[in-house]
């Protein structure tokens, strides 16, 4: 099973300080003092297992709608970590401990409290039914949630603990990303440090997109069976692509810093991956149309002609966006900010990430004080793919070998292999911005981030970190 970036969150070296851990009190519910608007739904005693230790289970919701699930471990760091949750959420979710708890990491095992949100709605990752003509679900959804949750949590943990915690973290990847991005931009002061990996941050863009390629893909929308681009078709393009460039990043090695896997998300598998939804992109994008932007049940995906789309989604997108480049007030609250992407990533374009990481740093040559931005080769959304596994660079196989490691560097430098060594070993890599080709056959070739300009040879050399003999390049890993 492949992990990927799954351990982004222990990397956050900058976020921690060394543990300060207590002993809980008993898990009584006079020990928890509900904040205003918040009922406690059970308060309940969990023993140490594999997937944790010892902890009190605080189930609760805020408001009419909101439902959280906050973890008290019996033994406490002193800090608290918010997970964020994928696609339409709708059941309360908490990435950071859920994907976590795949690495034997989880942020319970490392005596974090923790907690998760449901955001306002039930319902399942791939329905927005709920956000019909309900402009609290969709405020709350957009996010409303996440903030009331982290205030909430915050509450608890000083009443439960008799002390507030010290430190407070978000993570979260794909939607949860996008929450993150959200928290930087509107509640500036509610986390400490923020992880925000493969982010849906432009909602009216992100759909947008979705339905123009579906448009493309499934153009009858009587016959969602195959796609235009048929399994054979695809895998001729995979493999003319890589026989073109794969050499590009210095190696060839079957993994490019833009390679995509278009199964389930573009074209679709063997089955549809909900009722009437042939793909991801489908799924949520006709979903987000119908219920966030348009609020009309019958829209009709092949007829619509975004002549009016400006419009159409002007009001859901200002809700659900994340765009806003003024980090002002997280850099003055003392945030930082973590921020990854996979270049194969199919479902959400990192080109998109980077350009926002290109206009906040536009604004403030300092944005390497508070946010930088990571590009993981070979990663697909979230997790998968040929790529790196974790932050530390590593692809980990079934038995927990390691079987290829690179650097990751922050943007806009990337892994840049020396001529010698193993290509599957970080050590043959060095942190440098890209190199303009040189050969005849790629001196054309657009660089690993396209349509931006590759430095000179001159500038190459004085941008590479330099490697001291017999020590191993940075891992980018660090314990909080």
């Amino acid at each position: 099973m492949r992990r990927t970036c799954l351990a982004f969150l222990v990397g956050c070296a900058s976020f921690a300080a060394a543990c300060d851990r207590r002993p809980m009190p008993a898990c009584d519910p006079r020990d928890l003092v509900a904040p205003p608007d918040v009922d406690l739904i059970s308060i309940e005693p969990v023993e140490s297992s594999e997937e944790g230790p010892a902890h009190c289970r605080v189930a609760g919701v805020i408001g009419a709608d909101i439902e959280f699930e906050l973890l008290l471990p019996r033994d406490w760091n002193g800090k608290l970590v918010m997970g964020g949750g994928g696609g339409f959420v709708g059941k309360v979710e908490n990435q950071a401990q859920e994907f976590l708890l795949l690495l034997g990491r989880s942020p319970l095992a490392r005596s974090y409290a923790t907690v998760g949100t449901d955001t306002g709605h039930d319902g399942t990752t791939l329905d927005a039914s709920w956000a019909f003509e309900n402009l609290e679900r969709k405020l709350n959804f957009g996010h409303r949630a996440v903030h009331l949750t982290a205030e909430t949590a915050k509450s608890l943990s000083q009443s439960f603990y008799r002390r507030p915690p010290r430190r407070s973290y978000f993570m979260g990847c794909s939607r949860g990303g996008g929450q993150a991005m959200m928290e930087s931009q509107l509640y500036p002061n509610d986390f400490d440090g923020i992880v925000a990996g493969a982010p849906a941050f432009n909602w009216g863009g992100i759909m947008a997109g979705f339905i123009k390629t579906q448009q493309a893909m499934y153009p009858t929308p009587n016959d969602l069976t195959e796609p235009v681009l048929t399994a054979e078709t695809r895998k001729l393009l995979e493999t003319r692509i890589l026989a073109k460039c794969d050499a590009i990043d210095g190696v060839r090695d079957g993994v490019l810093d833009d390679r995509g896997a278009w199964v389930p998300w573009i074209v679709g598998g063997a089955e549809p991956v909900a009722p009437g939804a042939p793909s991801l992109q489908y799924a949520f994008g006709t979903q987000a149309m119908k219920y966030l932007f348009l609020d009309d049940p019958d829209f009709d995906y092949t007829r619509y002609d975004f002549s009016t789309f400006g419009d159409d989604t002007r009001f859901g997108a200002s809700i659900l966006k994340a765009t806003d480049t003024d980090l002002t007030d997280f850099e003055s609250y003392g945030g930082k900010l973590l921020m990854w992407h996979g270049w194969s990533d199919s479902a959400l374009t990192a080109l998109a990430t980077i350009d926002y990481y290109d206009d906040v740093a536009a604004k403030d040559a300092d944005v390497g004080d508070y946010f930088r931005l990571f590009m993981m080769p070979g990663v697909l959304h979230c997790s998968g793919g040929p790529g790196p596994d974790e932050l530390l660079a590593s692809r980990i196989d079934g038995n927990g070998n390691v079987i290829r490691s690179r650097p990751l560097c922050p943007y806009p430098r990337v892994a840049i292999y020396d001529g010698t060594g193993d290509t599957d070993e970080a050590e043959s890599f060095t942190c440098a911005k890209p190199v303009r080709a040189s050969n005849e056959t790629n001196a054309a070739a657009p660089g690993p981030y396209g349509r931006w300009p590759w430095p000179s040879e001159q500038e190459h050399k004085a941008s590479v970190i330099p490697k001291t003999p017999g020590v191993a390049a940075p891992r980018y890993r660090a314990r909080g």
